[in-house]
């Protein structure tokens, strides 16, 4: 059976379209800064050769259907700012987590906010998911405040994950379809289209 494309989906400002091999070179400058990995799972990459095993990975998982990875991109200029995707899904459950990241120059413009929200629009609707969950470092202030503005409700804590050698502790949030249907306002969802470069 065919794996249908990843598609791109586009929000007011931003567009999330599936990475290719070309976007190394753009996606090494931004995560190259230390900055960047300070709150994520992965370091910073060192060379772009790193870079360029993290996209072949990606461009795998969208060969299983798996929508691991989007690229952020701005509508207005094109400029790629991050990433965003589902970290990991929950089977039977019906679950997924979701993870984004974005260039330091792109921070505090409201932008993670819009991501996060097309994101868990996308789950619901398209992959038809009854719970998203999201995981934050508890010294991660500005990104508790992301997760918050999505409905999401703070459910506990977890030491029990390895991130880069340690076990930190992260914040646990999720929503379930149902309460996110009840936060909803009628408005435009995210504008969707497959994009095939992502799925060969």
């Amino acid at each position: 059976m065919p794996v249908a494309p990843i598609p791109t989906l586009e929000t007011a400002r931003l567009r999330l379209r599936p990475f290719t091999l070309e976007d190394e070179a753009a996606v090494f400058a931004l995560v190259s800064d230390p900055e960047i990995a300070r709150f994520v799972r992965f370091e910073a990459h060192r060379d772009i050769a790193e870079t360029r095993a993290f996209l072949e990975l990606v461009i795998e998982h969208y060969r299983r259907g798996d929508p691991f990875a989007w690229g952020i991109v701005r509508r207005d200029d094109g400029q790629l700012i991050g990433s965003c995707g589902f970290v990991s899904q929950g089977g039977e459950r019906r679950s997924a987590e979701i993870g984004y990241w974005l260039g330091k120059p792109y921070w505090g413009k409201g932008y993670a906010v819009e991501t996060a929200q097309a994101l868990v629009r996308f789950g619901f609707e398209q992959m038809g998911l009854e719970r998203v969950e999201a995981k934050c470092f508890v010294e991660n202030r500005a990104g508790q405040r992301v997760i918050e503005k999505l409905g999401m409700k703070l459910e506990g804590t977890d030491r029990s994950e390895m991130i880069k050698g340690e076990y930190p502790e992260l914040n646990m949030y999720g929503i379930s379809r149902e309460d996110w249907r009840g936060k909803q306002v009628p408005d435009s969802p995210p504008r969707m289209h497959a994009d095939e470069r992502g799925s060969k």
